[in-house]
C-alpha cells in the first residue's frame, strides 16, 4: 500500500485536514525559532494517526523563511519517498515550480492548503444534509384516438426509449462536467502521474480549480464517476477509465 508523506510550513500553517492523514502518513514538521511549544502540542494531537512525526528545527524567523529549509530536506529524503504521493502544506505559491519540476519527473506531489469553514467565534456548523429531489409527477398518457368502424388499426410501433448515458444524466450540473472535462483532456503525461489514491485526487482537482467547488460537491461527483464505472476504487486505490 503506497502511503503518503507531508511536509508541513508550520510558520504558514498550523492545522491539517484530518481527511489528509492515514496510518501510513510520515510527517515532517518545519518548525522556526519560536514555535516549539505551539510545534510539539500539534505534533502530540496526531501521534497515533500517522506512522511517523519528525519535528525539524530550523535557525528561521519572518515571512517565507521556513520555505528554503523544506525544499532541502524535501530533497535530502526524496530517494526514501519518491514512490510516496508527497504534499508540501502550506499556502505559499512560491513552491509551485518546485513541485512542477518534480511532478514533470514523475513525481507525485502538490502543494495542499488548509480551509477553514467557519470563522473561529462560530459555533461547529452541523452536517448539512442534501434531501432529494421528489420524483416529477409523470403526466397523464393522452387517449387514444377512437378508431375508424371502417377499418381496423394496428397497434402503433412501440417507442424507442431515449438512452441517456449516465454521465449525461449528471450534465445539467457545471461541477461534474467541469471535472469530467479535466480529466478527459489530460495528455498522456499527465495522465501517467494521476493521483492513486481518492482523497489525493479530490485534494488535487480542489487546488486545480482554485477552490472554485467545494470539496463536498468533488466527492459527490467522484462517487458518481465510480458508479458510472468512469473511476474504479478498490483497495484504496484509483484506477482511471477516462
Amino acid at each position: 500500500m503506497s502511503s503518503n508523506c507531508i511536509f508541513i510550513d508550520f510558520e504558514n500553517v498550523q492545522k491539517i485536514n484530518d481527511g489528509l492523514l492515514t496510518p501510513e502518513t510520515k510527517l515532517f514538521i518545519l518548525v522556526g525559532l519560536t514555535q516549539d511549544d505551539k510545534a510539539f502540542a500539534f505534533a502530540k494531537k496526531l501521534f497515533g494517526k500517522v506512522s511517523s512525526i519528525e519535528l525539524i528545527k530550523v535557525a528561521g524567523r519572518g515571512p517565507n523563511a521556513l520555505d528554503f529549509f523544506i525544499t532541502f530536506y524535501l530533497g535530502k529524503y526524496i530517494e526514501d519517498i519518491k514512490n510516496d504521493d508527497i504534499i508540501i502544506h502550506s499556502s505559499d505559491t512560491g513552491f509551485d515550480p518546485l513541485i512542477k519540476h518534480l511532478a514533470d519527473k514523475g513525481v507525485s506531489i502538490q502543494r495542499q492548503t488548509y480551509r477553514e469553514t467557519a470563522r473561529k467565534t462560530a459555533k461547529p456548523a452541523e452536517p448539512r444534509v442534501r434531501r432529494a429531489k421528489p420524483a416529477p409527477t409523470p403526466a397523464p398518457a393522452p387517449l387514444p384516438a377512437p378508431a375508424p368502424v371502417a377499418r381496423k388499426l394496428s397497434p402503433p410501433p412501440p417507442q424507442r426509449a431515449k438512452l441517456i448515458p449516465a454521465r449525461a444524466a449528471s450534465a445539467h450540473d457545471e461541477s461534474y462536467m467541469r471535472i469530467y472535462g479535466y480529466l478527459k483532456e489530460q495528455t498522456a503525461r499527465e495522465k501517467a502521474k494521476r493521483p492513486r489514491k481518492e482523497q489525493t485526487l479530490i485534494n488535487q482537482l480542489y487546488s486545480h480549480f482554485a477552490q472554485a467547488i467545494e470539496e463536498e460537491r468533488i466527492r459527490e461527483v467522484i462517487g458518481a464517476m465510480i458508479a458510472e464505472g468512469l473511476i474504479e476504487l478498490a483497495n484504496n486505490k484509483i484506477k482511471y477509465a477516462i
